[in-house]
């Protein structure tokens, strides 16, 4: 089988999707053949991953203009020229056009069992996104096709911060998860905008069971807005949790009918959160108790602190939730840009 471009075994398990070469890739005219892929080999063994089951590309196979990768992705509009063309949402070269042919060839010859692209151009080319540092480790699929896709960095970040190098072992260990033993989607039940019986119904039930003498993990998170609370979001398994709003349509009004019923609906929420046998975990719990006791008078029991415990083991890394769930969670995709307008709380 005669393969355009990349190099490896092809008939892999794994694609690993890069982004051009490097001045010693185009010497040797060979997809990670620089440091960055004694980088990338090393990592994949330390994953569990054959090399020799691993098949090795870039969206485009060459060397861009002084090896500087933006020559063909522009993000300045005084950097745009006519040559450059309306691809998956952003002005790219035509050389990248070409490159995004030949790699759907490579997909569709190799049939890998999963992709794990590394830096910007492999995830933007195969899904459409662009952000590897906020994508890393979630749970995609190539564009057009049921292979599973996880994003991670590209190792020449890697060469610069090693610090990420355990970051990315375990996002290629997600990628060889899928392929051995692919996990269920999990039933999940989520309540969404609930009338008042609904969210009194939820919030007694978990009350009578605390009552009925049960030692009772909640999980627990607020969204704010201009300092007041636009929701409550409560969690009491792995996959059932409410989200209780108090605002709607921004902070133009209230989502309650009434200023009794929210009260009705406050005084539940205070009587859950600070019952003897309720145990509240949360993330960066000093910025949900200030608000919780600015507008409602009252601090739930804390009991864990999701940030602080993250970083006890991982001291120099981020701190954020979404980065806490790519790390622990079975089941992630990176979904916080999908936020907008509220304020944050998290550690960066």
């Amino acid at each position: 089988m005669t393969l355009p471009n990349g190099h490896g075994n092809p008939a892999a398990s794994y694609m690993i999707v890069g982004d051009h070469y490097s001045f010693e890739d185009d010497r040797k005219k060979q997809a990670f053949a620089d440091g960055s892929g004694t980088i990338m080999s090393k990592m994949l063994q330390d994953a569990g991953i054959l090399v020799s089951d691993c098949w090795f590309t870039n969206v485009v196979n060459a060397m861009p203009r002084g090896g500087d990768g933006d020559y063909w992705y522009p993000t300045k509009k005084q950097d745009l020229e006519p040559r450059h063309m309306d691809v998956l949402g952003r002005k790219v070269d035509p050389i990248v056009v070409e490159g995004l042919a030949l790699l759907n060839q490579q997909i569709a010859l190799v049939k890998p069992k999963a992709i794990i692209t590394v830096g910007n151009p492999g995830l933007w080319a195969l899904t459409g996104n662009w952000g590897a540092l906020s994508w890393r480790g979630s749970m995609l699929r190539a564009m057009g096709t049921p292979i599973p896709l996880v994003p991670t960095l590209h190792p020449r970040f890697i060469s610069a911060q090693w610090q990420w190098r355990s970051v990315c072992i375990k996002d290629i260990q997600r990628a060889k998860r899928l392929v051995e033993s692919p996990p269920s989607e999990p039933d999940r039940h989520f309540i969404l905008r609930p009338d008042l019986d609904t969210t009194l119904g939820v919030l007694n039930k978990l009350l009578q069971r605390c009552e009925a003498g049960e030692a009772l993990w909640v999980d627990v998170d607020l969204e704010t807005n201009l300092g007041h609370i636009v929701c409550l979001g409560l969690s009491w398994s792995r996959t059932e949790a409410i989200c209780i709003p108090f605002a709607s349509s921004g902070l133009h009004r209230n989502y309650w009918s009434t200023p009794e019923e929210e009260g009705v609906v406050v005084f539940a929420v205070y009587r859950l959160l600070t019952h003897r046998n309720v145990a509240v975990r949360w993330q960066n719990g000093l910025f949900d108790a200030q608000y919780i006791f600015k507008h409602w008078h009252f601090i739930p029991r804390g009991k864990q602190d999701t940030m602080i415990s993250h970083h006890s083991m991982w001291a120099g890394m981020q701190k954020s939730l979404a980065f806490q769930a790519s790390m622990y969670c079975d089941h992630y995709v990176y979904w916080k840009d999908m936020r907008t307008g509220a304020e944050t709380k998290e550690g960066a």
